[in-house]
């Protein structure tokens, strides 16, 4: 008789499956450990987004609540993933710290848009240039692997007998003397 572990839901991915082949972290169930990864990455990223806008461009300190207008507007982006918008942000953020400190704003809903408009302007060339350092890197890795298989198939020729050339005509002393 096998024990069957309980029927269980991926907290990311939404999929049913058994307690035995999901893994459990912190007391929720996920598909994988991969699935949880990518997860808890875009998660810090996504807080690490919302940190750098309301404590460095809008002045707020820990405990004070922000605009509900601000996660609106980063899902709007949602598509682009936390890691471009972040990379969008560095990018930017010379004008976007020269606008918020020379323009004036009736309220900060006024700021969060204006913010948000000079990442949006921006986000698209960004985003572009991520998909290249990911194809970049991808052709590496690729070609790594190449490598690795042409040094494999070197080290196995390394034994493999060839017939030698006969150089003993060009040795013989007693002609030359």
């Amino acid at each position: 008789m096998s024990i069957i572990g309980r029927k269980v839901k991926c907290r990311v991915t939404g999929e049913y499956g058994s307690s035995d082949d999901f893994i459990k972290i912190d007391g929720k169930y996920y598909k994988s450990q991969k699935v949880y990864d990518v997860w808890n990455k875009e998660n810090e990223d996504r807080k690490r987004v919302i940190e750098i806008i309301s404590f460095d461009f809008l002045g707020y300190r820990r405990g004070q609540v922000f605009p509900t207008i601000l996660t609106k507007k980063l899902k709007e982006l949602e598509f682009y993933g936390y890691d471009v918008i972040f990379k969008t942000i560095e990018k930017c953020r010379s004008s976007i710290e020269y606008s918020v400190n020379t323009k004036s704003f009736k309220n900060d809903v006024n700021k969060i848009s204006y913010i948000m408009a000079i990442i949006t302007n921006n986000i698209n060339d960004v985003y572009k240039e991520h998909l290249r350092e990911e194809k970049t890197i991808e052709k590496q890795q690729r070609q790594t692997n190449n490598i690795d298989v042409v040094d494999e198939q070197s080290i196995m020729n390394i034994g493999s007998k060839q017939k030698a050339k006969d150089i003993s005509s060009f040795l013989e002393e007693d002609e030359w003397i």
